[in-house]
């Protein structure tokens, strides 16, 4: 097995690429996750031979495999699948679950402070309770009163920073 440094300095690179992009635009892609999840399989493959490239696409299941049911029911872009997906290929499967996990705490304390700032965390708490089953009182809601989504390239970069770094610092 090769040195961490390298896949992890690329994967901090190219979310940075991400969050860029989707900060601005709203979307992730192909451009840059397509050729990080080849580029990731083939420097496995390169560095490591057939046990590394198979770690590799192990990796890329792992991490695509929860993104993919949230994308499936509406809850996530394309692209963030990808992303994660290619992080999976690029850094191994425990790291990439590890990155995947503290991007949605980071997303969803970024969804609760904006619906604060915004005045409706009651509103769609309210609204997620009675789509749920769980609370019958008030008027029904509306369609468009669901929440907005939450861009999500910004903290897959936070998580792969922090993760990464944390990682690297302590070997």
């Amino acid at each position: 097995m090769f040195s961490s440094f390298i896949p992890s300095a690329l994967a901090v690179a190219a979310t940075a690429l991400a969050a860029g992009t989707d900060a601005r635009t709203g979307r992730i892609p192909n451009r840059l996750t397509v050729p990080l999840l080849a580029g990731a399989l083939l420097l496995h493959f390169s560095c490591g031979g057939a046990g590394e490239l198979l770690a590799s696409i192990v990796g890329a299941a792992v991490c695509a495999a929860t993104p993919l049911v949230i994308f499936s029911r509406g809850g996530m872009g394309g692209g963030d699948v990808k992303l994660f997906a290619a992080l999976g290929a690029l850094v191994g499967a425990t790291p990439g679950l590890e990155i995947q996990i503290v991007a949605f705490v980071v997303t969803g304390a970024y969804a609760v402070a904006s619906l604060i700032r915004q005045g409706r965390l009651t509103h769609v708490l309210t609204a997620s309770l009675r789509r749920a089953g769980l609370f019958r009182g008030g008027a029904m809601l509306a369609a468009q009163d669901d929440p907005d989504g939450v861009r999500m390239g910004v903290p897959i970069f936070v998580a792969a920073s922090v993760c990464l770094w944390s990682s690297l610092a302590g070997s």
